[in-house]
């Protein structure tokens, strides 16, 4: 011991120089703490338990066995598992009478807790010490990580003498083991004293028992009596022969009997429980009986056949080999299998001499046969009593002196004593036993699945229930009609059934599905009446995909969904997952015609529509504010704001309060301020609201928000009546709060908004713009644009008489307040307005007859000469226009336009007025553009657009005009009419569009007007209207003369409604009998439009009638069987499906062989769609042969009496297409991805097995590039067909979509199915029947997994060295490694400060949220809250910041933040820190958990190296030299004196 302390001191002494050294060099330093790690070795459990004690004595032998059972495990009390390489079990034999076992057998060695072995052991019995050695090792490394499972040794000790009550004493059991470790093997020791259990005779030298049963239920028992089916209840049987003595038997016999019936405790004799097989292990028999061993089983009397050992001759080389074999058994194939004749209810086996002890399993096969009467009622049976006898004997030889008949010994002729030999047969064993196998009643069994658990409270939620009833064996009870109901989630706000079908039906239909309180509701009908056994999708499957949203203010909670059918209840958990952290939803409605409703969630900003010239409203607003941690937040405010400032933009109109706010919380206090602007500490606030009131804040007076505690805010706003273009109003929430001493805000902002117009003004180019007459003063600027047509006035410009001038003026205000009630007047001098004026004459608006005056364009009497706009406020920056047309008066000077902007409030005093004058010139013509129709009719696309134009001749005759009217690329002209006088007109339009007319000549003071009859073209199917504008030019000579700007608004007429037809039946199917026909309607709107005014009209010739109408699913009432007029609405971008159940009856039809169903659909546009779809009959089928003229069907010669044969062994085929379904609609549509490389498998039903090819192979098919598979030459019968794909990255597609063509849907559902017995979750259809025809358009539609994936990347942005000499920074341009060299002589007075930077990029496909940004402190380094206010020090040293929660990272998007730590350096503190952090909580709005392969980049660390800066290498080439010194120094030290002295 002495020694080796010095060794430890020396290696002690040596490891320390090494660590300073090293710390010199700021190397880390790694073998000193792996050497001074202690790995300690798990304890030792020993058990053991004495399993017989049989004491037997007969005239030529006698003896006692004692079995015992002995366990070794580890004792892992940290619950770690070590790997063994070694153990070593020491017995103390038992002792009886002071004598040890003539001999020891180990009858089991099962040592798979320490190598996964069994009977792999090396064994010695010392019978002189008593002592029993056990060693086994694990050379392949085996390790097994289930702590509880242990070694286990059964042992038989062997005596010479009969001791017939036993005397316990005390004994002991020893056992080592070794275990690995990397740093070599430990080991540990244990030694157990142990006490005797069993005193007196509790067994056999020889028993027979069953020692496990499969469970056995009654189900197909009771189908066949009450279906009439015939199923036959197999189970198995583990039973086990035990020798525990070979030298005391000789033979043994068992008879067996397959059992009885045990009814209300009466056993019941039957035939009807036989067996099938027995399988008899090989190792087993040759470890007991050897290779000249046998086993002989007999039926009856009659030896039925023999297990044992063969020579075999091997064919390649001619040789023997010995085999295992099984003599004469029929048919047999597999080694130690005796399969029985039909009906075997007793067999008997009889063994040879064994020639070791042990234990033989013999596994047996047996089944309750299929009857009809099973001699006593099924439902009182309580179990199968099975019934055995084992006899076991051994035949002893002795000679004997012989005798005669009289008594006297027989002597040979030399006078010696005859002797003769004879034998006696001892029975060792002779028992006989029961045991009793239960039978359990078979029970409703449903098995569920939801695809999708985790419902998020922010999104629409999509999931597919499946529900299983499992009908594939004996222990299911069979199901019947019933209704099954799914408890949906509480706080929905709605819930929707997308889709509901039964696959594999056996008998069940669904045939209702709908939500009612709560509940989905399915009614089920039908009853089954047989088992389907080989179904690989376990049983029926019901699969309901539903649509559920839950109320955006409910907090995280988890749920039970309870799906019930009957007695029978399955629950599955739900996960309602809300944003984490605090959650801010702030939502407006009521602030348009529309009713629209609109929120903004955390940190957003959402747009509202406002309408246009409009009475006031009063909107609601609603600010939810949920507390979703688990624990409170303190410091609760929310300050809020109308008509505030957003992003350097201003509110242009005013916002009022209408309504006082409430809450929901009684310890909230709510204030006032007319400051829009106020901030929390201003002394603006007060309790009370007025008009004038402009913001608002609330407190909680306790200052917490409880953990998941909801806070309401209720108030309304006041919008202004007449709100023009342009106009924007901000309402700006801020929610500020204190999250783990770290303050936090989240703002939403609402904009409301008007449609935004292009001013005039604003629109033009630089050039015009230089062509704006303007003035300005100190607070607002006038600006107007005087144009012609297209042509711009400047200020000298000169005009026409009879020229139409449109005026656009801005006002803007310059100044820096607002400015209210403003007004634009204008008044004009030598010309009349043109404007919108009433005609006087009424026209029809509705069909009821109700009527309007019409308007159009006119002038206005001469002395009507001001206009004024309406009254209007101007914030800072903001403008606005205002227009007025002007017919420029005949035979004056000038025309004239003063505009001025008065202040309505100040007495109309004028703010900014500017006059505009321009020379008239004397005209020979004027052109005028007008719309043809009063102003109230509309215009739409591919409709009508007709326009006059006017042109007027003054005071001489003209000749040659031409006229050019540039036509927008919306419009075409079509033709043209003349009206007035009668001239000579050429009119020609151009491949740009332009029209241009020719007229020959014009007399003085005439007009002509020509209507242009003009065809509106498609606009944008995303737009709802769009302005166009059209001008003319016409030129007499060299003068042009520009004519009005007609500006119509062409409204969209095309609805992209597209429809389809699908139908139960094909085009070329002919029916003769009466039916029931599934027809229907499935539109669809792809435009931009909502109709509401759909129509769909079907008409049916006589012999069809409507029975049932659904739209969308939903059950409608029909008024009129032959004839339906129904009217719907269909929103933008959505769908509909009328489906018609129509009845079919021949006789009544009045056609003999085609009936029409003609369906139109009237959009209330332009668009109008037909359909005709003819339905085939036969209405004199019986009447009219196939051939007519030859009854015995020449056609088909070779077999007359049946034309259209379908044999046995015709061939069929399967195909279909894989798809991706990008939009989700449950359609294959034209563009959609063809998906290639899908596997494709063919189950069989009859087998549930694969189908296979000629060579025993799976048939198995891959789609093509066009997403094609096939199978061919396919024998009658039923199929299912399997897709495998990833199902990781797709799920499967709504099934058999409704509405959707079999030609377009998908026919696979997603469910874990059983492969040749492999589990594996695919997609897989129902089951398709090839009976008469091929199977076409079997689909697959897959959707890709929406994927949640943030990557954390965490870099060094820069590091500052603070020393006495000055500050250097070096930027690391974002690196993961740093190293700063450090002055040596400074290192005690200098300051290294670190600045680290965290980039989170989304790499998925949802937007998501960083909740929780973790970092591990390194030690060394300093965290500072003044140099990182959004960071804080967990009581666990870590440090964490919740700053990005709220903020939405969108995929592909980046968020960053920055960490800032700091470190005082010594000499002693150099080496390197490494920095790790972590995304600790993240989330997204559609409750997707992320992957776990993406979970790997949610951590990200940076390391900085700090070391001293040396002057030269010299100063390194030392310490490494003086080291390597020291340590072989220290070496030579533990050789000479501690080694060579003392071992």
């Amino acid at each position: 011991m002495i020694f080796k302390g010095k060794i430890k001191k020396v290696i002690a002494g040596m490891m320390a120089t090494y660590m300073i050294v090293g710390n010199m060099l700021g190397v880390g330093i790694g073998l000193g703490q792996v050497i001074a790690e202690e790995i300690k070795a798990p304890g030792i459990v020993i058990e053991n338990q004495e399993q017989a004690y049989i004491p037997y004595s007969n005239t030529y032998s006698k003896g006692t066995v004692l079995q015992e059972q002995i366990k070794i495990g580890q004792d892992s009390q940290d619950g770690k598992h070590m790997q063994v390489d070694n153990v070593t079990v020491e017995v103390s034999v038992p002792k009886l009478n002071d004598k040890t076992p003539e001999r020891v057998s180990i009858i089991k060695a099962n040592t798979k807790s320490t190598n996964g072995k069994e009977e792999q052991i090396s064994q010695n019995y010392n019978k002189e010490t008593g002592l029993l050695t056990i060693a086994y090792n694990n050379p392949e490394g085996y390790n097994q990580e289930n702590e509880t499972q242990k070694d286990e040794f059964e042992i038989l000790y062997i005596y010479s003498e009969t001791v017939e009550t036993k005397t316990n004493t005390s004994r002991k059991i020893k056992a080592k083991v070794e275990y690995k470790t990397a740093n070599g093997n430990v080991s540990s020791e244990k030694e157990q004293v142990i006490n005797g259990s069993v005193e007196t005779k509790n067994a056999e030298l020889t028993s027979y028992q069953t020692i496990k049963s499969s469970a056995i239920y009654k189900g197909f028992m009771y189908s066949n009596i009450e279906n009439n089916t015939a199923y036959e209840t197999a189970y198995n049987t583990t039973e086990q022969l035990t020798i525990r003595n070979k030298d005391q038997i000789e033979t043994t016999t068992i008879n067996l009997n397959a059992g009885k019936y045990l009814a209300k405790e009466k056993e019941t004799d039957t035939d009807t429980i036989i067996y099938k097989a027995s399988n008899i292990s090989e190792r087993e028999f040759n470890k007991i009986y050897g290779k000249n061993g046998s086993i002989e089983v007999y039926i009856g009397e009659t030896k039925y056949a023999s297990v044992g050992y063969s020579q075999a001759e091997k064919e390649e080389d001619r040789k023997y080999e010995t085999v295992y074999y099984v003599e004469n058994a029929p048919e047999n194939k597999q080694a130690g299998r005796i399969e029985y004749p039909e009906g075997t209810t007793n067999i008997t086996i009889k063994t040879s001499n064994p020639q070791a002890e042990g234990k033989l399993k013999i596994e047996q096969e047996k089944a309750i046969k299929s009857a009809q009467d099973y001699g006593v009622k099924v439902e009182n049976i309580e179990a199968i009593v099975e019934l055995n006898k084992i006899t076991s004997t051994k035949t002893y030889k002795t000679q004997e002196i012989k005798k005669d008949e009289k008594g006297e010994v027989v002597k040979d002729e030399a006078g010696n004593e005859v002797k003769e030999e004879k034998s006696e047969t001892i029975t060792a064993t002779s028992t006989e036993a029961k045991g009793n196998i239960k039978l359990s009643e078979p029970t409703k069994q449903i098995k569920t699945d939801i695809s999708n658990k985790n419902l998020s409270t922010l999104a629409n939620n999509k999931t597919k229930v499946t529900i299983k009833l499992d009908d594939t064996n004996s222990s299911c009870k069979l199901f019947g009609a019933g209704q099954i109901t799914i408890k949906l989630p509480n706080n929905l706000s709605s819930a929707k059934i997308t889709s509901a079908e039964a696959l594999y039906e056996n008998g069940i239909k669904i045939t209702s599905a709908k939500i009612e309180k709560g509940y989905v509701v399915l009614q089920v009908t039908g009853k089954q009446t047989s088992y389907d056994i080989e179904n690989v999708s376990g049983g029926v499957n019901i699969v309901i995909e539903l649509e559920l949203d839950i109320e955006d203010t409910v907090p995280s909670h988890e749920e039970t969904m309870d799906i019930t059918y009957g007695e029978v209840t399955a629950k599955e958990k739900l996960n309602i997952v809300s944003k984490s952290g605090i959650l801010v939803l702030n939502k407006m409605e009521n602030y348009n015609d529309k009713n629209e409703t609109v929120t903004a969630l955390d940190n957003s900003i959402k747009t509202l529509k406002l309408d246009v010239n409009k009475e006031a409203r009063k909107t609601k607003q609603t600010i939810n504010i949920l507390n979703n941690y688990n624990e409170d937040v303190t410091g609760m405010s929310i300050i809020g704001r109308i008509g505030a400032q957003v992003n350097d933009t201003t509110s242009n109109f005013e916002l009022t309060f209408a309504e006082a706010i409430k809450t929901n919380s009684k310890v909230a206090k709510v204030y006032y301020s007319d400051n829009v602007n106020a901030v929390a500490t201003d002394n603006t606030w007060s309790e009370t609201c007025t008009t004038k009131s402009r913001a608002y804040k609330i407190e909680l007076t306790e200052e917490a928000l409880k953990a998941k505690e909801l806070l309401t805010i209720e108030y309304a706003l006041s919008i202004p009546a007449n709100l023009e273009y342009n106009k924007k109003g901000y309402v700006d929430t801020n929610v500020t709060y204190t999250y783990s001493n770290m303050p936090l805000t989240q703002r939403t902002v609402l904009l409301l908004a008007t449609e935004e117009k292009d001013d005039s003004i604003l629109g033009l180019n630089s050039e015009l713009q230089n062509q704006v007459v303007g003035t300005q003063n100190e607070n607002l600027k006038l600006s107007t644009l005087v144009t012609a047509g297209e042509k711009v006035i400047n200020e000298n410009d000169p005009v026409y008489e009879g020229q139409i001038l449109r005026y656009t003026t801005t006002v803007e205000n310059i100044g820096n307040e607002i400015i209210n009630n403003l007004q634009i007047k204008t008044q004009i001098e030598n010309g009349v307005y043109y404007e919108v004026r009433s005609t006087g004459k009424e026209y029809t608006v509705t069909p009821e007859g109700e009527s309007k005056i019409a308007t159009e364009y006119m002038t206005a009497p001469v002395n009507d000469l001001t206009r004024e706009s309406k009254v209007f406020s101007l914030n800072k920056n903001e403008k606005v226009t205002y227009e007025y047309q002007v017919l420029v008066t005949e035979n004056v000077n000038d025309v004239k336009s003063k505009i001025q902007v008065i202040n309505t409030s100040n007495n109309n005093a004028v703010s900014i007025e500017k006059q505009l004058t321009s020379a008239v010139k004397q005209a020979k013509l004027s052109t005028i553009l007008k719309y043809a129709y009063n102003e109230e009719k509309e215009v739409y696309s591919k409709d009508k657009m007709n326009m006059f134009l006017k042109i007027k001749s003054y005071e001489e005759d003209l000749k040659n005009i031409k006229t050019e009217i540039a036509l927008p690329e919306e419009l075409t002209m079509d033709t043209y009419e003349t009206y007035g006088v009668d001239n000579e007109i050429k009119v020609e339009q151009n491949d740009d569009g332009t029209v241009k007319l020719t007229i020959n000549k014009l007399n003085r003071n005439s007009e002509l007007n020509i209507l242009l009859i003009c065809n509106t073209k498609s606009i944008d199917k995303e737009t709802v209207n769009k302005d166009i504008k059209v001008s003319a030019i016409t030129k007499v000579g060299r003068e042009e003369y520009n004519s009005n700007t007609l500006i119509k608004t062409i409204n969209q007429s095309e609805t992209g409604l597209s429809m389809e037809i699908n139908k139960n039946f094909t085009a070329d199917e002919t029916f003769k009998e009466n039916k029931n026909l599934e027809y229907s309607v499935y539109l669809k709107n792809n435009g931009s439009l909502d109709l509401n005014t759909l129509k769909v009209i079907t008409q049916l010739d006589k012999g069809l009638t409507i029975k049932e109408l659904y739209i969308n699913g939903v059950k409608t009432e029909v008024s009129d069987g032959s004839n339906l007029e129904t009217y719907l609405k269909l929103a933008s971008k959505k769908e509909i499906t009328v489906k018609y159940i129509l009845g079919l009856d021949i006789n009544e039809a009045d056609k003999e062989k085609e009936l029409e169903i003609n369906t139109s659909i009237d959009s209330g546009y332009t668009e109008q769609l037909t359909n005709k779809t003819i339905v085939k009959i036969n209405k004199n089928a019986e009447e009219t042969p196939d051939n007519p003229d030859n009854p015995e069907n020449p056609d088909t010669p070779d077999n007359p009496d049946n034309p259209n044969p379908t044999p046995e062994n015709k061939k069929f085929k399967i195909e279909g297409t894989a798809w991706l379904d990008s939009d989700k609609d449950g359609k294959r549509d034209e563009g959609e991805t063809l998906l290639k490389d899908i596997k494709v498998t063919l189950i069989n039903k009859e087998t549930g097995e694969t189908v296979k090819d000629e060579s025993g192979n799976a048939r198995t098919a891959t789609t093509d590039e066009n997403g094609k598979y096939s199978f061919d030459n396919l024998s009658k019968g039923t199929y299912l067909v399997v897709f495998e794909f990833d199902s990781n990255k797709y799920t499967v597609t709504t099934y058999q979509k409704e509405g959707i063509e079999n030609s377009l849907n998908s026919d696979a559902t997603m469910s874990n199915i059983k492969i040749d017995g492999n589990s594996k979750l695919v997609g897989v259809t129902d089951y398709i029947k090839l009976e008469d025809a091929d199977a076409s358009n079997i689909d697959l539609g897959l959707i890709e997994n929406a994927v949640f994936d943030l990557s954390l990347n965490k870099l060094i942005d820069s590091i500052t060295v603070v020393t006495v000499q000055g500050n250097k920074t070096t930027n690391y341009k974002n690196k993961n490694f740093a190293k700063v060299d450090l002055v040596a002589r400074y290192m005690n007075d200098t300051d290294v400060i670190i600045k680290y930077k965290f980039v989170i990029k989304n790499e998925g496909d949802v937007t998501a949220y960083v909740d929780r940004l973790e970092d591990n402190l390194p030690s060394g380094l300093e965290f500072s809250s003044e140099l990182n206010k959004d960071w804080y020090k967990g009581s666990d040293g870590n440090l964490y910041t919740t700053s990005l929660a709220g903020i939405a990272i969108e995929p592909g998007k980046t968020s960053e933040t920055e960490l800032v730590l700091t470190k005082k350096t010594t000499e002693e503190t150099t080496g390197t820190f490494k920095n790790n952090a972590e995304l600790s909580k993240i989330s997204n709005l559609e409750a997707i958990e992320e992957k776990e392969e993406a979970k790997a980049n949610n951590k990200s660390s940076a390391d900085v190296v700090i070391s001293i800066k040396t002057g030269s290498a010299i100063m390194y080439i030392g310490i490494t030299l003086g080291s390597m010194a020291i340590i072989a120094a220290g070496a030579y030290i533990i050789k000479k004196k501690v080694i060579n002295k003392g071992i």
